[in-house]
This record gives C-alpha cells, sequence and structure tokens, in this order.
C-alpha cells in the first residue's frame, strides 16, 4: 500500500492563510478552535501522480499546519463535500475572511498558461459542530452535517472576469480585487489594472468596479490590509486601508516593467491615494531629493501584515521575489514599511545564522500562536528557486522570522 504524504508536496503559487480552524483536543474528546496557517492548492511535483521530477501537476488539496517552540506539525484537510475548486495556482493573495478563506481565479491545467479563471470559492470548515473521528493527522467529519464546506458564490454585477495573479485583501466584510493578468481575446495577454469590490457579506452583494486605480498595472503584486495612524486626527484614530505594493506589467514592445510603489485604497472615501515613503533626508532641506532606500521593484514577492502593541509595531513586511518576469535570479531580502514612520527599512539576516534561500511565488502569512495572541512572527512556505546552473527547484520548507528577536528559523517536523 502506497504511504500517504505527512507533509504537503513542494508547491509554488499556494494560497495560505492564518485563520480559525476545528481541532481535536484527545483530553476533552471533542472539536476545538484554533489558529492554523491553512494552505491550498499551487503547482508543483505530485510523486503519487506523475513519478518524474520535471513533471509538474496543478495541487487541489488543503493542509493545516501548526507551529510551536519545538517544531511544527502538518495535518491534512478533508473537506466536506464533493463541490470544491478546481486544481489551480497563481489566484494572487488569499484571504481569510472570519474563519473562511477567499479565492479567486488562478490558472489550472485548462487554460494552457493563458487567460485564467474566474470563479470566486470560499472555504467555510464546519467542524466545530461535530466529533472528529478520524486520526488526529486528518480533519475529517461526523456525517450529521454533510454541506459541503467549499462554496461557490456566483455573484452578478461588473465581473472582474477570467485572471491570473491578481491581489486580494478583505476590507470588514468587502472582498477588493486589483490588477491580474488577462486574456485579450486573441491568445494574447495583457495586464488588467481594474480593481473590483463585492461585499461577502450581503447574499444579494453584487460585484461593482471600484475607482481607477491610480498606479502601473501590476501581475504578481500584493495587497494587505492594514491600519494607519492619523496623527492630525484629535484621538490619532486608525483608519483601516488596503495597501497595494509592486506587480510588473508586461509593455507592447515584450519588455517587463515592475513597481516598488506602495498605494493605499479607502473603503470608507472610495479613494486612492498614493504612499510616498520618508526618508532620513526629510529633515535637511539640501538633501530633499534624496528618496532614502526602498525594496528593490519587483513582482511574485509575498507581504504580509503585522499590528502587535505589545512589540510596539504597525508594520509591512515584503520577502522575496523577481524584479521581473525572465530574471533567472530571485530574490531574496527582507523589507519593512512602518506605518508609524511611513520608512522602508531593509532587515538584514546574521550572515552566521540560516536564513530562507531567495525564492519567488511562495507564501507569507502571520503567527501568533494557536489561540492567535502570542509574539508575531512571519511564516514563510515554499515557492520556487533557481539554481545557480538554471535550473527551478519546488520547495516545501518553512521558516519563521520574529521582528522581536530579529533571527529566522527553519521550522523542522516535530517528533
Amino acid at each position: 500500500m502506497m504511504q500517504l504524504p505527512r507533509v504537503p508536496f513542494c508547491r509554488a503559487g499556494a494560497d495560505v492563510a492564518n485563520m480559525w480552524m476545528p481541532v481535536w483536543n484527545p483530553d476533552s474528546q471533542l472539536v476545538e478552535t484554533a489558529k492554523r496557517v491553512v494552505v491550498f492548492g499551487g503547482r508543483g511535483v505530485d510523486y503519487y501522480d506523475k513519478r518524474a521530477d520535471d513533471q509538474l501537476s496543478y495541487l487541489s488539496d488543503m493542509w493545516a499546519l501548526h507551529i510551536t517552540n519545538t517544531g511544527f506539525r502538518w495535518n491534512k484537510v478533508v473537506p466536506i463535500g464533493q463541490v470544491r475548486p478546481s486544481a489551480r495556482w497563481q489566484t494572487g493573495d488569499s484571504v481569510a475572511y472570519g474563519a473562511s478563506l477567499v479565492v479567486y481565479g488562478g490558472d489550472d491545467q485548462t487554460t494552457n498558461q493563458v487567460g485564467g479563471l474566474g470563479d470566486l470559492w470560499v472555504f467555510s470548515p464546519r467542524g466545530s459542530r461535530s466529533r472528529l473521528h478520524a486520526s488526529e493527522k486528518d480533519y475529517s467529519y461526523d456525517a450529521s452535517d454533510r454541506r459541503s464546506e467549499w462554496t461557490e458564490y456566483r455573484r452578478t454585477g461588473k465581473l472582474p472576469g477570467e485572471r491570473r495573479e491578481p491581489s486580494l485583501a478583505m476590507v470588514n466584510s468587502t472582498l477588493l480585487l486589483q490588477g491580474g493578468k488577462m486574456e485579450d481575446g486573441e491568445s494574447n495577454e495583457r495586464c488588467d489594472s481594474r480593481f473590483f469590490l463585492v461585499d461577502l457579506g450581503d447574499p444579494q452583494g453584487e460585484w461593482r468596479e471600484g475607482p481607477s486605480f491610480p498606479g502601473e498595472c501590476g501581475i504578481g503584486g500584493t495587497m494587505d490590509t492594514v491600519n494607519i495612524t492619523r496623527k492630525h486626527t484629535a484621538d490619532g484614530e486608525n483608519e483601516v486601508r488596503a495597501v497595494v505594493f509592486g506587480g510588473c506589467k508586461l509593455a507592447p514592445d515584450g519588455v517587463f516593467s515592475c513597481s516598488n510603489d506602495l498605494y493605499a485604497y479607502d473603503l470608507a472615501t472610495n479613494r486612492w491615494e498614493e504612499i510616498v515613503p520618508k526618508s532620513d533626508a526629510d529633515a535637511f532641506a539640501c538633501e530633499a531629493d534624496d528618496t532614502g532606500e526602498s525594496p528593490a521593484l519587483r513582482h511574485g514577492h509575498a507581504s504580509a501584515y503585522i499590528e502587535s502593541k505589545t512589540d510596539n509595531m504597525n508594520a509591512l513586511f515584503i520577502f522575496g521575489g523577481r524584479e521581473n518576469m525572465d530574471d533567472l535570479t530571485p530574490l531574496g531580502d527582507l523589507w519593512m514599511f512602518d506605518f508609524t514612520t511611513m520608512r522602508w527599512s531593509e532587515i538584514t539576516p546574521d550572515s552566521k545564522k540560516p536564513a530562507p534561500c531567495n525564492r519567488f511565488y511562495h507564501s507569507l502569512t502571520v503567527w501568533q500562536g494557536g489561540v492567535g495572541d502570542g509574539v508575531a512572527s512571519l511564516v514563510v512556505f515554499g515557492g520556487e528557486t533557481i539554481t545557480r546552473t538554471g535550473q527551478t527547484v519546488f520547495m516545501n520548507d518553512v521558516w519563521l522570522y520574529t521582528p522581536q528577536t530579529g533571527a529566522w528559523r527553519e521550522v523542522r517536523s516535530s517528533t
């Protein structure tokens, strides 16, 4: 009998989100809820489907990751029901909506690398209503509730259409979608900079097109929901924004052009604004044209936002990516944009200590323990890298970066 995998296959372009999941408590013999890093899909090597190392598979499996002080544990997630999204990758940033995972579009084996998918899916685990009766290595559910945990949201209105590598974010119950790669009707790919919104909390909510995105059209950029403190207000109240960083576009002459700009969208005012980073030169008039340090232009990177009063942190983190879509040298740098000082700073790892290798199409999210109130850390999972000989390698490694300590550590499986 073939042994089932205990960890996810090596992959890139997977959907990853930190969300509440049902977890089996052997002491109480009941299902409880706890935070887990949930992984869905991607493209990589399925050794049970295709044995050749150079044959890649589109994946549709789901996994839940729990990290402890001594290691990690992967659990295979087995959703209820037969209704579920097709195997895919390059869906953009998956987002957590309460205790649900939201996935839009991407690329599967039917799109043949041109165009993309235009479907919207939401995964909502319901294990907290039933007992787990399988081994602790799998999330399986009682037969009392057989409604599918995957639901396709078929909304009407101004639809975003089929696309790959869009940027997604949630502001309260509203899903935001910006950018991505589309087909122009003649089997040619183009970047689409349009911006769309839909209220997932409203059963009758329709897609609508929002205000024009003011920056460069972006493929493979990222979007995160952040809190920006406006010091000019009387109480210094935080204002929620969706912040877009980076991405590439393909010019008519076939040349790729990437960005490292930051743009923020305000749902309350329905307006975009560019975030212009400050620099030390702002204090010196004679150096006012100095823009200071900032990340290189890029796409295929990953981003995550940490807000922690304990650590006095309100920052967006950017890791890895490529400077253009043909670049054979991926990036491995880590940057932080502080929304208090409005400055970029590069976080340089200790050369004597281990750190993740350069990569792109990887995943990044925040981990604060199983109950969500621990020290905030960044979790890097998988992705692609390119060796010195030009070989593309897919990965399934897990790395943890803790801003409080300023250190990376590779998280290895618990024994």
